[in-house]
């Protein structure tokens, strides 16, 4: 908390992890992650894969290998952003449910209280519902016969604020076991 606590870097998750990474390593102490990385397209079932499996899995990852104490660092936590869809299921999206089911999976991993006790680095997740951001501006099922019912779908949704993912995601960091 406060000014020079925390550094926002916008990047791309499947090119730039081991430039992006060692520059953080190199010019600060990490002991948080907010990993956060998502495409809401399933017509583009190997970039939604790429960014949202493969760029939270390797960043993850990079993270958790740095802070371990088991390896001389000092701990910390991990937040990956997962979502509603990490276990609610409905027809319209199933690449991106997938990715998303991918993310929990990892965090129940990753965070299991075994790895937790030997390592010192929390892995936990938060699953956000329809939030108001960039990424649901123009959502794409991969079905384009359904776009009707998918903009319905979206419309009766009860969405949310993104400062409201970030008390939440405050309260998970203070509160939630490895592997939450």
């Amino acid at each position: 908390y406060g000014n020079n606590k925390a550094v926002f870097l916008r990047c791309d998750v499947t090119q730039d992890i081991a430039t992006v990474t060692k520059w953080i390593f190199d010019s600060y102490k990490v002991d948080v992650l907010v990993n956060n990385a998502g495409i809401l397209n399933d017509r583009l079932l190997k970039k939604t894969i790429d960014i949202n499996v493969t760029g939270v899995v390797e960043w993850g990852f990079t993270f958790w290998d740095h802070m371990r104490k088991d390896r001389g660092g000092n701990g910390g936590t991990i937040i990956n952003l997962a979502s509603i869809y990490g276990y609610r299921v409905d027809q319209f999206l199933p690449i991106y449910q997938a990715s998303k089911f991918a993310v929990m999976g990892f965090t129940k991993s990753l965070g299991h209280v075994a790895n937790y006790e030997r390592t010192g680095v929390r892995v936990v997740a938060i699953c956000p519902g329809f939030t108001e951001t960039k990424l649901t501006e123009q959502p794409a099922s991969w079905d384009m016969g359904q776009e009707t019912e998918f903009g319905q779908f979206l419309k009766a949704q009860q969405w949310q604020k993104v400062e409201s993912v970030g008390i939440a995601a405050v309260e998970i960091f203070q509160k939630a076991p490895s592997g939450a």
